[in-house]
């Protein structure tokens, strides 16, 4: 039965209610300075902590429960005569409940002053939590908001006692929480110099990762492979993977790269943009005046691909866009709204998954974020590939430089390339893609494979522009381009043949820039 509580937290979110509830129940509370204060403020019965510790606050609050009376309340076995004992002859009260929360320290990041991020650094509140957690058999470890009403709902009976299954599991909770807790700043503290003068790295010496099952998907690459999504337990990375299912099937793991694919290319621009993906890889890409238009132009650009393909929206789905939409068939629409009548009209098909995501989630970062990837008996951690360029940056290797038209162009065509499975080609013009080469084991190849997917579509690629993820290692490509009537080509250049490539577009009075940056994507 639960007659003592202790409690000190730092989210205060359904505390009231929680502590009203208690002390209704007849639990006598104690709490620490800013926990005893919030309560007192709305009348909530409570006394202070140092009635538990036998002294006041230290060193302006960073001592505050570190004590053996509290810690001696909470971990004594209640079933052990001689620490039975030894309690009551030290006038130690039972502690049957510890509510803690920790300082945010999942809030730091590389702009945050040392000394800022060192206070945030929880000692008292981790250690008094782990001590109910051992003792989780007489005591009743809550350490966040989301398990207040668990609680409450086993206390509501005829005593104001939590069984002991749920405290186990709160327990495991509490160790799942601190290990988190811990790894957050050990991977801080080893990024970071030791002086002014040393050395800092994006990338801890040794990572210790805790995971957070976001989702329990459909199944994983294939329908016999079950699977599970997780991401990190930190408050960022669960708003990045967040997303609300309005509509549809369960996920899939491929329908989560697709989603992930199709943003991220969106991202890129501010302008109204559609993306559609197939195998995590653009087949159409698109920006114009409106979604619709952007819509029907990226669907355009290879209609054979984009059936069962992934489209995602950097702007609200309209009713008018839907019925669009609706003629196609499609896995997944992704977009930061959907209006009540497209809602109405993309529910009609029962398997379309509609995902709708943050606002924020299709806004490109100022600075690159850090992408996880397995690898062979490990992870792979890195910047993204999401530095902002622009032409300036680049170089005209060509005699003839590409016109204004040309060169936005190009950008545009830079922008989409980043996200094309290597080895990538795209061909296109005006703010639309008119063909990808994707995935193919040779950069000639590349060239073919999107030369012949916009034949195929119909489009007319004279006077069209090509981009490139990495250099030309022959001229053939370029011979290939110019032969189809393209005008222009960008490419990170780098090549022992670069020479060879530029004497090519000059022959065929193509302008080629180079960025100096490769953009491979596996």
């Amino acid at each position: 039965m639960v007659r003592r509580a202790f409690l000190s937290v730092h989210e205060k979110s359904g505390l009231l209610e929680f502590a009203s509830f208690l002390v209704q129940r007849g639990v006598e509370l104690f709490a620490t300075g800013g926990t005893a204060s919030f309560l007192r403020e709305s009348s909530v019965a409570v006394r202070p902590a140092e009635e538990l510790t036998g002294f006041g606050e230290l060193l302006s609050g960073k001592v505050k429960s570190l004590s053996p009376r509290l810690h001696g309340a909470i971990l004594f076995d209640r079933s052990n005569a001689e620490e039975k004992g030894q309690t009551e002859r030290e006038k130690i009260p039972s502690i049957d409940m510890v509510v803690v929360n920790f300082y945010p320290f999942y809030n730091v990041n590389t702009d945050t002053a040392l000394t800022d991020a060192l206070s945030l650094i929880d000692i008292g509140g981790p250690a008094s939590l782990r001590a109910a957690a051992k003792n989780f058999r007489w005591v009743v470890p809550v350490p966040e908001p989301g398990a207040y009403e668990r609680v409450m709902k086993e206390m509501s009976g005829d005593e104001p006692a939590v069984t002991v299954a749920l405290s186990r599991d709160l327990a495991a909770r509490v160790y799942e929480m601190t290990s988190s807790y811990d790894s957050i700043i050990s991977a801080y503290l080893s990024t970071i110099p030791v002086t002014d003068e040393g050395q800092s790295s994006p990338f801890p010496r040794r990572l210790a990762l805790s995971l957070n099952r976001l989702w329990e998907l459909r199944y994983g690459e294939n329908p016999h492979q079950a699977a599970s999504f997780y991401v990190e337990s930190s408050p960022q990375a669960e708003t990045r993977s967040a997303g609300r299912k309005l509509h549809g099937k369960e996920l899939s793991f491929n329908n989560l790269l697709d989603i992930d694919s199709a943003v991220a290319a969106c991202r890129e621009f501010e302008a109204p943009a559609c993306v559609v993906v197939k195998h995590r890889t653009p087949c159409g890409v698109s920006t114009a005046s409106d979604a619709l238009e952007a819509y029907r132009t990226a669907r355009d650009c290879d209609p054979l691909s984009a059936f069962g393909g992934v489209t995602a929206f950097n702007r609200p789905i309209t009713g008018t866009l839907a019925r669009e939409m609706s003629g196609l068939f499609l896995e997944v629409v992704a977009a930061p709204g959907f209006e009540t009548e497209a809602l109405e009209i993309l529910s009609k098909k029962k398997n379309l998954r509609l995902m709708e995501l943050p606002l924020d989630y299709f806004v490109k970062p100022e600075s690159p974020g850090t992408l996880m990837r397995s690898g062979p008996g490990g992870l792979l951690f890195q910047e993204e590939d999401s530095r902002a360029e622009s032409v300036a940056e680049w170089r005209t290797a060509s005699k003839r430089a590409p016109t204004q038209e040309e060169a936005e162009g190009l950008f545009f065509l830079w922008k989409v390339v980043r996200h094309v499975v290597s080895n990538a080609i795209v061909i296109g013009r005006r703010g639309r893609t008119l063909g990808i080469g994707s995935g193919q084991t040779s950069r000639v190849d590349a060239v073919e494979t999107a030369l012949y997917k916009a034949r195929r579509a119909g489009h007319d690629v004279k006077g069209a522009w090509l981009a490139s993820d990495a250099f030309f290692p022959f001229r053939d490509s370029i011979d290939l381009a110019a032969r189809a009537g393209i005008t222009a080509i960008v490419e990170p250049g780098g090549s022992r043949r670069d020479e060879e490539c530029i004497h090519a577009a000059d022959e065929q009075g193509i302008a080629l820039c180079f960025t100096g940056r490769r953009c491979f994507k596996h």
